[in-house]
């Protein structure tokens, strides 16, 4: 399988094309096109947008002026492909079975690698950067890893299925803490499938197999706080 990283742009109106627009601007606007909010809301412009050109449309017609905000939305056609990586195998930078991702505050991308029991770090450019975990139950081993993310601090948390915890690591794969072991009481879990973390850090498991307590509620270090 291959593992396809798509960052999703917004386009701007075929109307800038038809050259309404003096030439500077317009090649100004197809240079810095806007983020698509629909697709990464989050995305701004660089610091050349305070002498960008802004698209303002008014009973049809095209206008430009300088800016010194971010443009609004000039949303056309959204999910311009950028790039790909990966291919079937065990090596570095290959994938068996890859289940999921997360990105943390610089922009690495860590992938779950799940049938080589693994995580992988990459750039996010497809730079391969580094690699942890084998088949097993021991600290910084995997059974079936299903999930991942990433907190503010840059630590990463894999639900490790098929051994019914979760483990956290620093960015760089070194192994901090697990916590969970199979059951159906708070703490325990049967079949974690998914994890999210909240700004303040509280963290999220679904729990596929636990239908009394499908979601529980922990503290960054693993503690229960509820279900």
């Amino acid at each position: 399988m291959r593992l396809a990283l798509a960052i999703l742009l917004g386009l701007l109106p075929a109307a800038l094309a038809a050259g309404r627009c003096p030439k500077a601007c317009k090649k100004q606007l197809t240079t810095e096109a806007r983020t698509c909010k629909a697709a990464c809301p989050k995305r701004r412009l660089g610091k050349d947008c305070r002498s960008a050109c802004a698209a303002h449309f008014k009973t049809g017609k095209v206008t430009c002026r300088s800016a010194t905000k971010p443009m609004p939305p000039a949303c056309g056609v959204c999910g311009t492909f950028l790039r790909t990586w990966g291919g079937a195998g065990s090596g570095d930078g290959q994938f068996d079975n890859p289940v999921g991702l997360a990105v943390d505050g610089n922009g690495n991308v860590f992938v779950i690698d799940r049938d080589n029991n693994r995580i992988q770090k990459f750039t996010n450019d497809g730079t391969f950067l580094t690699k942890w975990g084998s088949l097993g139950t021991g600290d910084g081993q995997f059974k079936s890893p299903s999930a991942i993310a990433t907190d503010a601090s840059g630590h990463v948390y894999v639900v490790d299925s098929g051994n019914a915890r979760i483990q956290k690591f620093d960015a760089s794969g070194a192994f901090l803490t697990a916590w969970g072991s199979l059951g159906s009481v708070e703490g325990t879990f049967d079949t974690p499938c998914g994890i999210a973390i909240d700004p303040s850090g509280i963290i999220y498991v679904a729990d596929a197999g636990n239908y009394r307590i499908p979601v529980q509620k922990f503290d960054a270090n693993g503690n229960f706080l509820s279900a």
